[in-house]
Parts: structure tokens; sequence; C-alpha cells
């Protein structure tokens, strides 16, 4: 049970967001059956938050510290990793999987951004 990190296309492999660092991301939410349920390139507006302190899904939380920046990668998230921690996602049966789509666009560590890849 938890996160599984397939990747599509690799990052720079040196710049990965540790705890409480805000991340910028692109990402396409699916159910394993393939209904996608939401995404910010729909929307063209790329999504931030800060990681690793509960303010994203777990399978986020412990997923997205995997990726280095520029990484495409598909997360693939069980049942008990699709809560907010001290809660569960009201329109998401327990016992469905998620499949999100995800790249890391940017990164802010300490008031330092290295940038957004092209």
């Amino acid at each position: 049970m938890g996160v599984t990190v397939d990747t599509l296309q690799p990052g720079d492999g040196r710049t990965f967001p540790k705890k409480g660092d805000t991340v910028t991301i692109h990402y396409v939410g699916t159910l394993l059956d393939g209904t996608k349920f939401d995404s910010s390139r729909d929307r063209d507006d790329a999504f931030k938050t800060k990681i690793g302190i509960g303010k994203v899904i777990k399978g986020w939380d412990e997923g997205v510290p995997q990726l280095s920046l520029g990484q495409k990668a598909v997360l693939t998230c069980t049942p008990d990793y699709v809560s907010f921690h001290d809660r569960r996602v009201r329109w998401i049966s327990s016992r469905s999987c998620l499949d999100p789509l995800m790249t890391l666009l940017g990164l802010r560590i300490k008031g330092i951004s290295p940038g957004h890849p092209t």
C-alpha cells in the first residue's frame, strides 16, 4: 500500500523537494479506470503548494519528493494514501486508487527558486 512513481520523462536528477518546500506542479488526476476528475492543465493553471506537511493527499506528500525538477511521472496512490492525513476526500470511494500524471515545474527552497524548465 502507498504510492508508486513511474517516470515518463526524467527531471534534472539533482533538485528534489523536501518537506515544507513550495512546489509548482501540473497534474491530470484520474482514477485507475481512466476517469478524469481534475486537471491543472485543463485550467492552464499549475498547482502550487507546500509539500510534506499535510496540505495535499498523503500520496502526493510522499510521492512528489521523489520527483526531480522537470520530471514527468505517474504517481499511483492506493486508497489509504488518498486522504488529507486527517480526513478522506469525500467524493473518492474508500476503495478507489488514484493515478495522477504530474510534472514538477518549479521548486522554491528557502526563498530561492531554481526556476522552471521550458
